[in-house]
């Protein structure tokens, strides 16, 4: 039952109950029945009573809204201090919760009731006014809508007529917290809340919404006003949008973003939502309301204007950038080319150095074994005739045969600059042999055996003449390095073919050293012939290593491709040769 129909339902029930059934009850009360008392009434007056008594019962019993008939009792100072409950129907114990309360006083019942409710019965029962009112009851815990009336006059009865509403006011109390969180939520979001009726094309919204589209508090609102707020060049879209919204055959949902101008040239950016409320009147769906929001996102807008701004700068840098490095990067590539260039062309003249060295190397070794060492050689062959003639003085015969040593020394001298200088097995036997022999030699020389392994590479077989001259030459400069630096009891000395690469390793077991010294100015010579080693690795395309370290000894890594073109059995041989030298 609404509220205000109770209400109303109430008073009419209060009046009747009072008009009608008051002296009946005041006499049923007191116990007074015309029978009973003798005083002569008629048989008919008893018969209405009877029927009056019925029908106020049947009224009592059939309210669903508590009633009760209460007496209100006052103290001497003629101020209530309790009363006591004459009647009571059966809706009275479903609205209180109380039983068998007739004939007992309230404070018996609850005696911690609030004095509230005696002294607004005792002024009813004073004044014979009536009142209506909402009251909590604290012993209960409930809520009630209360009508109290005189009940008869002269008298201290109140007719009591209640309805709990307890469930209202939680209801109530619910909603407005409801309300109150959502007014907060939009508070705290700075949303602006509107809504528009389809009939008679009524908007409404909050002084949120009027401060962000431009209008004023007293200012009209339409929705063609809204819409000449907005930016001319969104206007067009933001009214598709809202068309769609109450297309009844869409989903009815508006989300939009716009600018809106102040009225003082101002722009401002909102982002617009809503939801339409459909109806089915007549069997046609048609807009019934749409409820929406508005928010502003004018800072959000400034910072992603902000964000692109920066966006198309740092593109714009990454660009310049990015050109700036691609002609840096374009001119690394010229200049690694020239430099490529010019290492092709130092090599080549390099290579040509050391052909024109080998040459000449050639050259001064057949003039000096050829020329130098046939003259020496008759030289000590008249040396000798003239020694084996007979009538020579004693003197002369020393000093003959003196000359006769330093001549056949003078003529190994000779012969060994000329085998240093470019030995004749080289040439002639190929690299194999010349390795044997320098490797012999070499081990006479120093008293130190050196172990020589030849795997793959047939005696007979010559390898490309720059590839035998830089292998013997880098051999010659290690075992020099030995001899000069490594005070070794044993030398290896391995050259090993493997498919299109050659393979040499020079190993001794000698004081070694630490490669990091290399670069100190006081072991330039070393330096220098580590770096020619290398550099005639390099001019055939090869790579040299060296692996040493104090106390352990020195290898030497050397590896060279073998020419393609060259006509020769690229299948490893697997037997192997060994020599060892001394």
């Amino acid at each position: 039952m609404e509220t205000s129909t109770l209400r109303s339902w109430l008073k009419l029930a209060a009046a009747d109950i009072a008009a009608r059934c008051g002296d009946l009850v005041l006499r049923r009360t007191r116990g007074g029945d015309s029978r009973r008392n003798g005083d002569g009434e008629p048989q008919g007056t008893l018969e209405i009573l009877r029927d009056s008594e019925r029908r106020y019962r049947e009224l009592f019993e059939s309210l669903d809204v508590g009633f009760g008939i209460i007496e209100v009792v006052f103290d001497a100072d003629h101020r209530p201090q309790d009363f006591h409950f004459l009647e009571v129907n059966p809706a009275f114990e479903r609205q209180t919760g109380w039983r068998d309360v007739v004939g007992r006083r309230m404070r018996e019942i609850a005696p911690d009731a609030e004095q509230y409710w005696f002294d607004v019965y005792g002024k009813v029962a004073e004044t014979g006014e009536p009142i209506r009112f909402e009251r909590r009851a604290r012993t209960l815990d409930r809520w009630y809508d209360v009508y109290a009336f005189p009940f008869a006059k002269a008298s201290c009865r109140v007719g009591v007529l209640f309805r709990d509403i307890t469930q209202r006011k939680q209801t109530e109390h619910a909603l407005r917290a409801s309300e109150a969180r959502s007014r907060l939520a939009l508070d705290v979001a700075q949303l602006g809340t509107w809504s528009w009726r389809g009939a008679g094309n009524l908007l409404s919204a909050d002084p949120r919404f009027r401060e962000l589209c431009g209008f004023g508090l007293d200012e009209a609102l339409s929705l063609e006003g809204v819409m000449a707020h907005v930016h001319a060049d969104d206007r067009v879209v933001v009214e598709a949008r809202v068309r769609e919204a109450l297309e009844p055959s869409g989903e009815g949902r508006l989300k939009t973003e716009l600018r809106c101008v102040d009225p003082d040239g101002s722009v401002r950016w909102l982002v617009a939502r809503g939801m339409t409320e459909f109806s089915t009147a007549g069997g046609d769906r048609r807009p019934a309301r749409m409820l929406g929001t508005v928010m502003d996102v004018t800072a959000r807008k400034l910072i992603e204007q902000e964000l692109l701004r920066g966006r198309d700068e740092l593109e714009l840098r990454v660009r310049e950038r990015t050109d700036a490095l691609a002609r840096a990067n374009a001119a690394l590539h010229v200049e690694i080319a020239e430099r490529k260039t010019a290492e092709d062309k130092i090599r080549q003249l390099l290579g040509q150095l050391v052909d024109a060295q080998e040459d000449e190397r050639r050259r001064l070794s057949r003039e000096l074994h050829d020329t130098l060492g046939q003259h020496l050689a008759v030289l000590t062959l008249g040396l000798g005739a003239v020694r084996a003639q007979e009538g020579c003085p004693p003197h002369v015969m020393e000093r003959l045969s003196h000359i006769e040593q330093a001549a056949r020394r003078l003529e190994e001298e000779v012969d060994r600059l000329s085998y240093e200088l470019r030995p004749l097995a080289l040439d002639n036997m190929g690299l194999v042999d010349a390795l044997r022999q320098y490797a012999a030699d070499w081990a006479t020389e120093c008293g130190v055996a050196v172990d020589v392994t030849v795997l793959g590479i047939p005696v007979d077989e010559h390898l490309p003449a720059a590839v035998e001259t830089t292998v013997y030459r880098v051999v010659q400069e290690a075992l020099t390095n030995v001899r000069k630096h490594a005070a070794a009891s044993q030398v290896s000395l391995i050259a090993e073919r493997r498919g299109p690469e050659l393979r040499v390793i020079v190993e001794d077991d000698g004081c070694g050293f630490d490669a990091t010294s290399m670069t100190s100015p006081t072991d330039s010579g070393r330096r220098l012939g580590l770096r020619g080693m290398a550099e005639r690795a390099a001019l055939v395309a090869g790579s040299l290593d060296i692996e040493s370290a104090q106390g352990h000894g020195t290898t030497v890594f050397l590896s060279v491709p073998l020419d393609v073109g060259h006509t020769h059995d690229e299948t490893p041989h697997h037997e192997q040769t060994p020599h060892r030298a001394g």
